[in-house]
């Protein structure tokens, strides 16, 4: 078994049905500028974020544009939620049950406490319908010659306006078939880019570049197999930064030499800890360690490896909304005293921080979600996390944080929780509701560009915690296991991103 098979990240699945693979795209520019259009690109100035060489000595660079304080395209009034239901904890060869489809409730807060299993159907609870998706903003991976020095990756800032969310559902572009090309630039969906903020706030993103490895398991591994477009598709994705998985087997001496890498490139590194006991409840992500004692000890291990530095921490995705995978109170109380354990540790580092990752908005009632995160000690953590390695968009995520941060803070009223939205994935929003939706969905597009969000309020700001091209779990004949690159997938991800004028091409 493969190390990145033991931590990699989890979850979704429907039939894959899409535009032709990314090598087939048109080869021209196909950025749509203007408000008019649904999914249109706002105008960004350039400036780096993160590079890396693309064939042919080019270089691929991210290029953000501004953001907006979502709560002025989204009001935070509760939404209606289907009432959760169990259905049996899939397998890596059957996918999970399509659940009943339940009527919604008018009231969030009438929606009884989950207490089934956590990897049933809780996460996999069913979207509503006419969900609002968004305008896109614009950020632009540009290919530009190599300069004489090697270029390093550095911060902008990005003078164009955002465009307010349209009201209502936005219509989403169809593909368009396509005749050869090669990938240059990306761009994100949802809401328009974070840049970074002054650096007298508290928000742990401001004034940040978030660091872009370059060097994940997953992107190099399959570059050893692909070529072309294909290889580029990678490449692409790779320049973006995104968070770093560690598990119970990656060594204290490895992790600190990925915070060597970023503090020694002036960057803000993020990893995400997945490895508690019972991690994933026994599906595709099934793993952790072995006690709640080998857990704590690995945990005061990761903090070693930090050693002062600045880090971003995201802890134990789906752990505090799973609660516990008996689905008992003493279980899901000890599940939550050792995520309290945890927090204690990492946030003893003033440098380190820390977020709990609290599941989305579909999975926990607001005061569920709040009791939890209080019971896991979030007063001394910076924030929770939401929508990991998920698909919900990021409006009513962020709305939906909004109302647990408030509870949190009536709970505590010591706390001050902050929230960050996995965003890498979530640019169309969910997938129909219907059997592994959560798993590998046809269809979506890339999220917004992960960065800090300047007077978000309650939002420090956006990651990209799942990979995107990374297989949420071998859930149909065919798909690779969890964490590991899916080409096909990677490709229509990208080509729908294309054809909704969110990717250069040329």
């Amino acid at each position: 078994m493969s190390l990145r098979s033991l931590v990699a990240p989890h979850r979704r699945s429907a039939a894959r049905r899409g535009p032709a693979p990314l090598g087939a795209l048109v080869a021209t520019a196909v950025l749509v500028a203007g408000p008019s259009a649904p999914w249109s690109a706002s105008s960004s100035e350039d400036g780096a974020a993160g590079s890396s060489r693309a064939a042919g000595g080019s270089t691929l660079r991210l290029v953000p544009g501004v953001p907006s304080d979502p709560a002025t395209t989204r009001s935070a009034t509760p939404r209606p939620t289907p009432t959760p239901t169990s259905t049996p904890t899939p397998t890596p060869t059957q996918s999970a049950p399509a659940p009943a489809t339940p009527a919604p409730s008018t009231d969030r807060s009438a929606v009884p406490p989950v207490t089934g299993t956590g990897a049933a159907a809780d996460r996999r609870a069913p979207s509503a319908t006419g969900r609002s998706v968004a305008r896109p903003g614009s950020v632009r991976l540009s290919r530009t010659a190599p300069a004489a020095a090697s270029p390093g990756p550095g911060t902008s800032a990005a003078a164009a306006a955002s465009t307010a969310a349209p009201a209502g559902p936005a219509t989403r572009p169809r593909p368009v078939p396509a005749q050869g090309g090669q990938v240059v630039g990306i761009g994100t969906p949802t809401l328009p880019d974070p840049v970074p903020v002054p650096v007298t706030t508290t928000n742990p993103l401001a004034g940040r570049r978030l660091y872009a490895d370059g060097r994940d398991w997953t992107q190099q591994q399959a570059l050893g197999s692909l070529t072309g477009a294909a290889a580029d598709t990678v490449r692409a994705l790779a320049t973006v930064p995104q968070a770093t998985w560690v598990g119970p087997g990656d060594r204290v001496e490895w992790i600190a030499d990925y915070v060597d890498r970023a503090t020694a490139a002036g960057a803000l590194p993020s990893l995400v800890l997945y490895a508690i006991p019972g991690r994933d409840c026994g599906s595709y992500s099934a793993g952790g360690s072995t006690s709640a004692a080998s857990y704590l000890a690995w945990v005061a291990g990761v903090r070693t490896a930090i050693a002062g530095r600045p880090v971003l921490v995201v802890v134990e995705p789906d752990a505090l909304a799973q609660g516990s995978c008996s689905g008992t109170a003493t279980d899901t109380a000890a599940r939550l005293a050792t995520l309290a354990s945890a927090v204690d540790l990492l946030t003893a580092d003033p440098g380190t921080a820390v977020y709990l990752d609290a599941g989305h908005e579909w999975w926990l009632t607001p005061q569920e979600a709040a009791t939890r995160l209080v019971a896991a000690h979030v007063g001394r953590a910076r924030g929770f996390s939401l929508d990991v390695s998920n698909f919900y968009a990021t409006d009513g995520e962020v709305a939906y944080g909004r109302q647990v941060a408030e509870l949190v803070r009536t709970l505590d009223p010591t706390a001050d929780p902050h929230l960050v939205v996995d965003t890498s994935r979530n640019g169309a929003g969910p997938a129909p509701a219907g059997p592994g939706d959560w798993c590998n969905p046809a269809g979506r597009l890339l999220g917004h560009a992960p960065g800090a969000v300047p007077g978000g309020g309650v939002l420090d700001g956006y990651l990209w915690v799942k990979h995107p091209g990374e297989s949420d779990g071998s859930c149909h004949p065919g798909d690779p296991a969890s964490g590991v690159w899916f080409p096909g997938w990677a490709d229509d991800l990208v080509a729908r991103s294309v054809a909704a004028g969110l990717l250069a091409v040329r």
